[in-house]
């Protein structure tokens, strides 16, 4: 074989190699392309730690409902004074406990009608669960001083937090389809985003009362949240 016909028969392997090229990277990806990296996930390692958080933050709602040191000398009427006393603890010990129970409601009915989590749903979750933890502190602030707009401004807005960001949650999981289950009714996105809708308005009055009369703040929450938790369930006549 002559020279030209070697060169001749290396051209087509040539012309092959040269049009194997390496594919820039898509501009599709940005910075936040980190949250979706990993693909979805089972949802049941984000509902057991919920469960657990859940279940700490109630415990310790009550820790903070304590009796002044009682000394020898003490009178039975002194000492149903001081137990009278407590009744603006207990009282805001019950609206935060509600409120963490349809908290937890809320959370159980999002991971009930998804299928899997995703790292987005993850972020929420732990946001979530950081306002939640913060909760029993702004609840001992305005359970022993109510009277103080900042005690009443900082549980409101404690309230108020856990509102947006287990509402962020919901908007996330009920706008990615391949998080959700594929019987949901779509009646109940609505319901679910009527439910975040009456709180955050009520809430969002009450932090505003908060610097005009913090008693007025802090009962407008109570008394929301004792309505909210022996009114209709948000799920009548529905299995969940």
């Amino acid at each position: 074989m002559s020279k030209r016909e070697e060169t001749d028969a290396n051209k087509p392997i040539a012309s092959k190699q040269s049009e194997v090229t390496v594919q820039p990277p898509s501009h599709a990806a940005t910075k936040f392309e980190y949250l979706r990296a990993i693909d979805p996930a089972p949802k049941i390692r984000a509902e057991v730690l919920a469960d657990g958080i859940f279940a700490v933050a109630m415990t310790i709602l009550v820790l903070d409902i304590r009796l002044p040191p009682v000394t020898g000398d003490m009178s039975a009427a002194h000492y149903l004074n001081s137990v009278l006393a407590l009744w603006p603890k207990l009282i805001v010990f019950v609206a935060s406990f509600i409120a963490l129970t349809r908290l937890w409601q809320l959370h159980r009915n999002i991971f009930h009608f998804l299928d899997r989590s995703d790292q987005q749903l993850l972020f929420w979750n732990l946001l979530g669960l950081m306002f939640l933890c913060l909760l029993p502190f702004t609840t001992s602030l305005a359970g022993e001083h109510p009277r103080f707009s900042l005690s009443a401004a900082m549980y409101a807005g404690n309230v108020l937090m856990l509102n947006l960001v287990y509402r962020g949650m919901w908007h996330h999981a009920s706008h990615q389809n391949e998080l959700l289950r594929s019987d949901l009714d779509p009646a109940i996105r609505y319901v679910i985003t009527r439910a975040f809708n009456v709180d955050f308005v009520l809430i969002l009055v009450a932090l505003a009362l908060s610097y005009l009369d913090s008693l007025l703040s802090i009962g407008m929450i109570v008394v929301h949240q004792l309505v909210m938790f022996f009114g209709p369930p948000m799920f009548r006549g529905r299995q969940v």
